[in-house]
């Protein structure tokens, strides 16, 4: 049973990261068709506009790396045809690193921007020199199939970074991938791994992390990595590590043979991704409210007078309490029968807030987007009366949650989420209605409760965002349907503070 929720689990999630590609794809393809409607009416700042959106929605790997490329290559357009060739070339150069087989836009291939789509397409373009960063690096002038490319970067300034790693994706890879350097010599070192390796472009950037994980220095990005060209062959010597000879062909023992220097560390030199850089445990605490819409119901205070069931409600979804003493059931065995049919509460369908709910959670990760974990709360403004069956004013759950990106615990930032949750936990909303009875002159107010659960099963979504990788605040909400004693819809927002260990 166990195995099977959680590949259901797995199954909505990976089918909801899916659909997420494809929606952004999706809006991609139709925002290069909108720039060619404003281009035609020469509005090139509002394609810029649309452009420049669909390329933020790619972020992070939703889009292809040739979708990303086509539209930087029209965002570059649509600069250089505002005046801005400067920044028009810069995204001529980042789409080429993405997919540097694509051609210029045939809707846009007029003389000018033709000559300066070629004049960066053609190798030592000035403009197609490598990005510049904090971190003094020279990257490989190219690397062999097969072989994996060693990376060094040094850093002479006045900030002290706690760690520093690259980023890395080569020739079919679908996103960026983290690997971890070590201190080499003066500088940091890592061999980016056989996995990357094959004929293309490979392109990486760096980043360096403060004692508490926050990015402090940076050596080009995702969109202006540094590129080595992969071939069958290369002249000249491999790449290699100061103090450390050249890898090996992958499959020819260990990719990485050192031989140190007397500045080299004793640290194996990476060579697989380091995903020990961000919290396995969350603890979180969190407050909702809920919201759900009651049932109609007529004399909803009246109980069955005889028979088996003598005393239970005779609308199953409805409950009475009464004012006097508060939280008594009402009516009273012998109150029942002074009820006047047709006033004995009746309640409209409509909106109605229902419980507020506090509760400390605890969740693992078992990868970087995918936790699994459990909560316990209590419930506040539960029924408390004895007709109705219930439960404990306490909320017990199991949750498996997806946080969409890439290594989104790994970095501070916005991110979006999906939840889905069941368990066990009170559920129920009231209202004051009046009642009349034989015996009252007058009419007399109750409270008349909507009462469902135990059981529950929950989905729900919104955006995290994370201070730094120990550190995050998530709003979100929620829809639940509650079961047992009635079925119960609810939905509301939900605010949590996650602190990771």
């Amino acid at each position: 049973m166990k195995k099977s929720a959680l590949a259901l689990l797995a199954t909505v999630l990976f089918a909801s990261r899916a659909q997420a590609d494809a929606r952004a794809e999706a809006q991609a393809r139709q925002a290069l068709t909108q720039a060619r409607s404003q281009h035609a009416a020469h509005h090139y700042d509002r394609a810029l506009t649309i452009l420049a959106a669909a390329e933020k929605r790619c972020e992070p790997d939703l889009c292809s790396a040739t979708l990303l490329a086509q539209l930087l290559r029209d965002m570059g357009t649509m600069q250089i045809l505002d005046g801005d060739e400067e920044k028009g070339r810069s995204n001529f150069a980042a789409a080429l690193s993405f997919d540097a087989s694509i051609d210029l836009n045939p809707a846009y291939a007029v003389n000018d921007i033709r000559t300066i789509w070629n004049d960066v397409k053609s190798p030592g373009s000035a403009t197609m020199q490598q990005p510049s960063g904090d971190f003094d690096h020279t990257p490989a002038p190219e690397q062999k199939k097969d072989v994996p490319l060693p990376v060094y970067v040094e850093y002479h300034g006045s900030t002290h970074p706690a760690s520093v790693v690259v980023r890395y994706q080569g020739p079919g890879m679908t996103s960026f991938k983290r690997l971890k350097l070590v201190r080499v010599g003066q500088g940091w070192g890592a061999v980016i791994p056989c996995g990357a390796s094959a004929v293309g472009t490979l392109r990486y950037y760096f980043q360096g992390f403060d004692g508490d994980d926050l990015p402090v220095l940076d050596g080009g990005d995702k969109r202006h990595p540094y590129t080595v060209p992969i071939r069958e062959s290369i002249q000249g010597h491999l790449p290699h590590l100061p103090g450390h000879r050249a890898p090996t062909m992958c499959g020819e023992g260990l990719e990485e043979t050192t031989t140190p220097s007397r500045e080299a560390v004793s640290n194996e030199i990476p060579t697989t991704p380091d995903h020990r850089g961000f919290a396995r445990i969350w603890i979180g605490v969190s407050a909702a409210e809920d919201f759900t819409v009651l049932p109609a119901g007529n004399d909803v205070c009246s109980r069955t007078a005889t028979g088996q069931n003598a005393g239970a409600p005779s609308d199953p979804n409805w409950a009475c309490t009464g004012d006097t003493p508060e939280g008594v059931d009402f009516p009273t065995q012998i109150e029942n029968p002074t009820l006047v049919p047709g006033k004995a509460g009746n309640v409209t369908s409509g909106l109605q807030p229902a419980n507020v709910r506090v509760k400390v959670s605890i969740d693992y990760a078992v990868t970087q987007n995918l936790l699994v974990g459990a909560a316990v709360g209590y419930v506040a403004g539960a029924y408390q009366g004895n007709v109705q069956v219930h439960f404990p004013p306490v909320h017990l759950e199991v949750r498996g949650t997806w946080v969409f990106g890439a290594e989104p615990l790994s970095h501070a930032g916005f991110a979006p989420f999906l939840l889905v949750a069941g368990g066990l936990a009170e559920y129920d909303a009231n209202l004051t209605i009046l009642v009349s009875q034989s015996t009252f002159v007058g009419q007399r107010p109750v409270d008349a409760w909507h009462v469902g659960g135990p059981g529950f099963i929950a989905v729900g979504g919104g955006a995290r965002y994370a201070f730094s990788p120990r550190a995050a605040f998530c709003l979100g909400a929620r829809a639940t349907i509650g079961f047992g004693t009635s079925t119960f819809p609810a939905f509301g927002p939900e605010l949590t503070f996650q602190v990771g260990l």
